[in-house]
């Protein structure tokens, strides 16, 4: 069966809603076809069930596994099943450190390469602009935005990507970076519209804490859950 849901209220009246998932019954979902290079374990597709529950219950979940547990495998099926499965198109928006964004990439060419996916890094400024100006004004000519924290703080960057884009899913893989509501990430962060966002991390309950205490993200800040 789906998730249930249990629903509490905290002292500035945010909801927090704790999602009981069934992680020993069957998937409800298969991976998607788009999904090539290997086989989803049964534990991945219970965390892909869970993420289209969240998402069609417009919530914003905190994905919280172990390093190695496939969180990026899971995210990457989550929008080929969106994008493919159910015809939701993007604007997806991925926004990851420096140190893992060629990671980040290779993994979407490995399991997804019919995602068109692109880098959004350039230490350049003429490169930048070009970025700005070419890839980002066509939303048809992409499905997913891979870029760095590093890179929304810089400012033309950082007023495309919250002003002119409404970006259907917002992914922040670290989510811990932007725990600190006063860092001038969390801030660019903030600013940047969706309809849901999806924080990946290994560091769950400081991740909440901290958000729940500082109401950083409190567009998305509806829902924490950790699924495991």
């Amino acid at each position: 069966s789906l998730p249930s849901t249990k629903t509490r209220q905290d002292d500035e009246n945010i909801s927090i809603v704790d999602v009981e998932v069934d992680t020993e019954g069957a998937p409800l979902v298969s991976q998607p076809d788009a999904i090539v290079s290997g086989t989803m374990r049964r534990y991945q597709l219970k965390g892909l069930e869970w993420l289209l529950w969240m998402y069609d219950h417009n919530m914003s979940p905190i994905l919280g596994d172990e390093m190695g547990l496939g969180k990026t495998l899971q995210t990457i099926s989550f929008l080929a099943a969106l994008k493919f499965n159910r015809g939701v198109s993007g604007p997806f928006l991925v926004v990851v450190p420096l140190s893992v964004l060629s990671s980040w990439m290779n993994e979407f060419r490995k399991w997804c390469p019919s995602l068109r996916v692109v880098r959004l890094h350039s230490q350049d400024k003429q490169e930048r602009e070009r970025l700005r100006k070419h890839v980002l004004s066509d939303l048809q000519s992409f499905d997913v935005i891979v870029t760095t924290y590093e890179y929304v703080v810089v400012p033309e960057m950082r007023a495309t990507l919250a002003s002119r884009i409404y970006w259907r899913v917002v992914i922040l893989d670290e989510g811990h970076k932007v725990k600190n509501e006063n860092a001038i990430i969390s801030q660019a962060v903030r600013r940047i519209r969706s309809e849901i966002v999806i924080l990946l991390t290994g560091m769950f309950i400081d991740v909440a804490c901290a958000l729940t205490q500082s109401h950083i993200l409190t567009h998305s800040l509806d829902n924490l859950r950790r699924y495991t």
